[in-house]
């Protein structure tokens, strides 16, 4: 797995397809923006110029960055197996409160948009991926063990 390589879900993909249509519809329009402020006459003292070239420098460094996820992008389709998996909803219990909790674990470029979402990286995914319903898996949460108990694995049918 190379080290800018990012797993994402089919959903994740597409979301990230659409930021790039959407970045580059913003830097067409910022494109346009530098234009006119460039005909407003000397660039060394107009603002809006400098301002739009700011603006078009950081639709340009998203975009670069949009790209190069969705070129080193790796799809995961979720399987069947009754295993925790990235991008299968689980639902976990905490040995030592007794909460239930649904958890997506998901690249971290998916967090921001999957609700319940976690990072493949953190300790919980690590301590949980690849167990089954009824099996339990621990990890340290930095003031001593917790221990979790998958509940469930994949929506309810």
């Amino acid at each position: 797995v190379r080290e800018d390589s990012v797993t994402l879900t089919p959903e994740g993909y597409e979301r990230l397809k659409s930021e790039l249509d959407r970045l580059r519809q913003s830097r067409l329009a910022t494109i346009d923006e530098v234009k006119v402020a460039r005909e407003l006459g000397d660039l060394s003292e107009n603002g809006d110029y400098h301002a739009a070239r700011d603006a078009l420098a950081l639709i340009e460094n998203q975009l670069a960055e949009v790209e190069t996820k969705l070129r080193n992008a790796e799809i995961i389709e979720p399987s069947d197996s009754g295993e925790v998996e990235a991008g299968i909803p689980v639902l976990l219990r905490n040995e030592t409160t007794g909460e239930v909790t649904r958890v997506i674990f998901v690249d971290s470029v998916e967090i921001a948009y999957t609700p319940g979402g976690v990072s493949l990286s953190s300790p919980l995914a690590q301590a949980l991926l690849y167990l089954r319903v009824g099996e339990q898996g621990a990890m340290d949460n930095g003031q001593g063990e917790v221990v979790y108990t998958v509940m469930q694995v994949g929506d309810a049918t």
